[in-house]
């Protein structure tokens, strides 16, 4: 059986980024170790294509592409080659890399903050990240994840956190009515107050 020809856009980009795209998008095959087929998040993948163009016309931003430090393939099919194109502008680079990174940020300040709710330091919170993403130093310097958590994690983080906290309180609390220790009736009003906690974070 003949092998179906695959198609790919380069995209430069930063090491933590790729890393991030291959775990979540990898499709290798014998020809292809290392190919992002964004198909299964739909919602990324038309934004992909929506950077794409069929000329390489210049719309530079200068020095912009100097930060990246990494490429991967990003697989295309014949239709969106002949609908969207099949080159990345330099400016249309940097606009879906920060769409890229601010996923991976993201998961970065949900997860070491939820860590830090528990009871980690931000070391021992940052020790985990990396272990469960594989990103490393090299790909992501700690002096840069601090600095992006002491800016980010005050602002935007507590919704994920509440939600979380929220529902452990109620998986708690109605093990506990189960057992006989609270009443229906007392577990709803300790969630109504936690609910309102949280509202005011």
């Amino acid at each position: 059986m003949e092998k179906k020809e695959r198609w790919a856009v380069w995209l430069p980009c930063k090491h933590y980024t790729k890393k991030w795209l291959l775990a979540n998008f990898n499709k290798p095959d014998d020809q292809w170790k290392e190919i992002a087929d964004l198909s299964p998040d739909r919602v990324l993948q038309q934004s992909f294509r929506n950077h794409l163009s069929r000329q390489g016309h210049l719309n530079n931003v200068d020095g912009e592409l100097s930060r990246y430090n990494d490429q991967v393939a990003i697989e295309i099919n014949r239709r969106i080659f002949n609908t969207y194109g099949w080159e990345l502008t330099p400016y249309e680079v940097v606009e879906f890399n920060n769409e890229l990174e601010m996923r991976v940020k993201a998961l970065l300040r949900t997860n070491v903050s939820t860590l830090q709710s528990l009871g980690y330091s931000t070391a021992k919170a940052i020790d985990v990240f990396r272990i469960a993403t594989g990103i490393d130093e090299d790909d992501w310097s700690d002096d840069s994840i601090r600095k992006d958590l002491s800016r980010n994690i005050p602002k935007g983080i507590y919704p994920a956190i509440s939600e979380i906290m929220l529902k452990t309180s109620e998986n708690v609390f109605l093990i506990l009515t189960k057992t006989g220790l609270l009443q229906k009736q007392a577990t709803n009003t300790f969630l109504h107050n936690l609910q309102q906690y949280t509202e005011m974070i």
